[in-house]
């Protein structure tokens, strides 16, 4: 009555939560809101989605947000051997030119880079945060796939990224990692 809607939506959207693992019954006393973190609730949900192009716009968003600032506290806090480690994943110009399998190396180092760059700032709601968002981001790259989308600039955009971390310079790491992922998101 509160809602105006009848009792078959309300029905269907608890049945709908409990199904996700938001909420559990129990007979005779109603339905309660499970004892998954919140993090745990919101990967259930973002995995049960189809990919659509707002969500990829609205993961990128965040991402905008989100990874300029953690690059930027990988700069100031992470060992030179810790970044030295990132190298792997942002190959020289050379090694770029020089692979046939281009794509699949993009999207392999891509998915690497970002990940560890997250994991190197130690903090654990962070890297909590990412591997919920990691899950709908590997769904997204079939999508990125499709796209005509420059492979070795992304790596160059890599490389640049981690030269800015080697010199410790987090403020051109963090407009860095910002304008790598504006690009992207420039694709959609």
């Amino acid at each position: 009555e509160q809602f105006h809607v009848s009792r078959a939506p309300i029905r269907e959207a608890l049945q709908r939560l409990r199904a996700l693992g938001v909420l559990e019954s129990h007979q005779g006393s109603g339905s309660f809101v499970s004892d998954n973190s919140p993090l745990e609730a919101m990967e259930t949900i973002l995995s049960c989605n189809t990919v659509t192009k707002q969500q990829i716009v609205e993961l990128l968003e965040f991402r905008k947000i989100f990874e300029p600032y953690c690059v930027q506290k990988v700069a100031e806090i992470a060992t030179n051997q810790q970044l030295f480690e990132l190298e792997k994943y942002a190959p020289s110009h050379d090694t770029i030119k020089a692979r046939a399998d281009i794509r699949t190396l993009t999207f392999e180092m891509d998915v690497a880079f970002h990940r560890d760059i997250v994991f190197l700032t130690n903090n654990t709601l962070f890297i909590s945060m990412y591997e919920v968002i990691s899950n709908l981001r590997l769904k997204h790259i079939s999508f990125f796939v499709g796209i005509r989308m420059d492979h070795e600039r992304i790596l160059e955009e890599h490389r640049d990224i981690y030269q800015a971390l080697i010199c410790r310079d987090a403020k051109l790491a963090s407009e860095l990692m910002y304008k790598h992922l504006v690009y992207v998101s420039d694709l959609m």
